[in-house]
């Protein structure tokens, strides 16, 4: 007999109605009386069962609980307590539907007596997805601990007000603090105290604009009141378009500062090592003209004790005399700008000067260098050049007498050397360009040749000091000129300089031509 049909309603669409209601629940309704037998369901319990109702109606309550239970262990753990306690009663069960899925149900069960008959009613809601999402959500939890706890850098998360909700021991250990007294704190009370607060706070206030991916480095204080320089990356929480909170991954970076301080000061000893040794080398190739013309005139005149000497021979000691004294100067002038490399203008001083006239005093200078080396010059000038060039005489010396001597170097079995000038009217530059039959330049070195310390000669002797191009670039550079090299193996290399002409409307010009 149903609980329904002892129920007196007064009239049958009222009845109708309370059917209509029932089914119309979400949750599903269940009906047992004291023994396990099912006298109703509504439409919810069927569709979750995956039955109709008619086949669920006088079934045991058993028949779809799993692990399946015997009647009298029904009646045992949850009929009798619920009948003594008079009261509702919540438990989460596990039932087989009929297509044979296990499913986690979410009960609420309290206990009826009508006209002396004793009955369960039942309100039942299947949980499984929302248990599964909380498995999934717990097994996250705990990779996330697992990551967190064992990852080397510290890890924090603040609420929008800059209080630390969560610390990994990473970060305790760098703020030497207790997790305890950690959680709860303001981040500013472990933020040294001047710049690193005011980054702090304006990393805090991007980071809640909703900006990601913040990466700062301000100094931390732990809680002995060290300073420790650290790394933070920093980014935003959101939960549904709004943002709860801030993560930020901490880094110590004291190791690192100390390294990067080693390495600098090891990177300064080697470039001193390196200037030195380029300074010698630049001074050497004055040094050694110096030398030569020295020992010519000695061999010329050591036999002639005080014989007359004629005007031009006269004429020969004065000219030799000079040059040494030039080459003297170059020397000093090398060492004053290899030191001045570094700087805007190197030093240079507003002046205009005859290209020609410089090639010409080079080529004097370096002309028992080309003999000795069977190199063949051949100066191709545009003479007179309109304008002269926008540079220092000594300037300009020191970038012709740069390229040549690296064209000389380059052709130890001789050759011909090229120097070509001219003006082009286009750009308004002076043009210099110097050729040579050398051996030339490997393409995958072109891009470093101006690098100061980089040479291609690399072996014996001549090895090159690197600095040669570098000063060229440097120099040209200075007087917002140009440099361009064109090279090829075994076909030798061209250097062509562009230099601004200074022309006669421009202001304090000074045409030198000599030296």
């Amino acid at each position: 007999m149903s609980l329904v049909k002892k129920n007196k309603f007064p009239c049958q669409h009222q009845l109708t109605f309370l059917y209509n209601i029932l089914n119309q629940i979400g949750d599903e309704l269940m009906v047992t009386d004291r023994h396990g037998k099912i006298i109703y369901v509504n439409e919810a319990t069927a569709r979750g069962l995956g039955y109709p109702k008619a086949k669920i109606l006088d079934r045991f309550i058993t028949d779809f609980l799993r692990p399946r239970i015997s009647l009298s262990r029904w009646k045992r753990v949850y009929f009798n307590p619920l009948k003594r306690r008079k009261a509702p009663v919540g438990y989460v069960l596990d039932r087989e539907t009929r297509r044979g899925q296990r499913q986690k149900i979410d009960i609420t069960a309290v206990y009826l007596k009508h006209h002396d008959q004793e009955f369960v009613l039942s309100i039942a809601r299947n949980i499984t997805h929302q248990i599964i999402i909380q498995n999934q959500l717990r097994e996250s939890e705990l990779r996330f601990r697992l990551l967190s706890e064992n990852a080397a850098d510290g890890i924090a998360i603040f609420d929008v007000s800059g209080r630390i909700t969560y610390a990994n021991r990473a970060l305790a250990g760098v703020l030497k603090t207790p997790l305890s007294r950690l959680i709860g704190r303001q981040f500013e009370k472990h933020a040294a105290k001047g710049p690193s607060v005011v980054k702090a706070y304006a990393c805090l206030r991007r980071a809640l604009k909703g900006e990601a991916g913040i990466r700062e480095e301000f100094d931390a204080v732990d809680s002995r009141g060290e300073v420790i320089p650290v790394e933070v990356n920093i980014s935003p929480l959101s939960r549904e378009g709004r943002i709860q909170g801030i993560q930020a991954v901490i880094r110590d970076v004291r190791r690192r500062k100390q390294m990067d301080r080693l390495l600098r000061e090891s990177e300064r000893m080697k470039t001193i090592v390196q200037f030195v040794s380029g300074t010698a080398q630049e001074i050497k190739h004055p040094l050694k003209a110096i030398h030569t013309r020295i020992q010519d005139i000695t061999e010329r005149y050591r036999s002639r004790g005080f014989e007359y000497i004629g005007f031009k021979e006269f004429t020969e000691l004065l000219d030799a005399l000079d040059n040494i004294s030039q080459q003297l100067q170059l020397c000093y002038t090398t060492t004053d700008r290899l030191l001045s490399l570094n700087t805007r203008r190197a030093g240079l001083r507003e002046n205009a000067v005859d290209m020609n006239r410089v090639v010409r005093d080079v080529i004097s200078t370096v002309h028992q260098q080309l003999k000795f080396s069977g190199i063949r010059p051949r100066l191709q000038l545009k003479d007179p050049l309109p304008y002269p060039a926008a540079i220092g005489v000594t300037e300009m010396s020191q970038v012709v007498t740069n390229i040549v001597m690296n064209a000389i170097q380059a052709m130890p079995g001789g050759g011909r050397l090229v120097i070509r000038t001219y003006y082009d009217r286009h750009t308004h530059r002076v043009i210099l360009e110097i050729r040579d039959d050398g051996i030339g330049i490997p393409e995958e070195d072109l891009p470093k040749v101006f690098e100061p310390f980089f040479s291609t000669k690399k072996r014996g002797a001549d090895k090159g000091s690197g600095l040669g191009l570098a000063i060229v670039q440097s120099l040209v550079k200075s007087v917002q000129g140009e440099v361009e090299i064109d090279s090829s193996l075994r076909k030798g290399t061209q250097v062509k300089v562009a230099l601004p002409a200074r022309r006669p409307s421009d202001r304090r010009m000074k045409v030198r031509h000599d030296r």
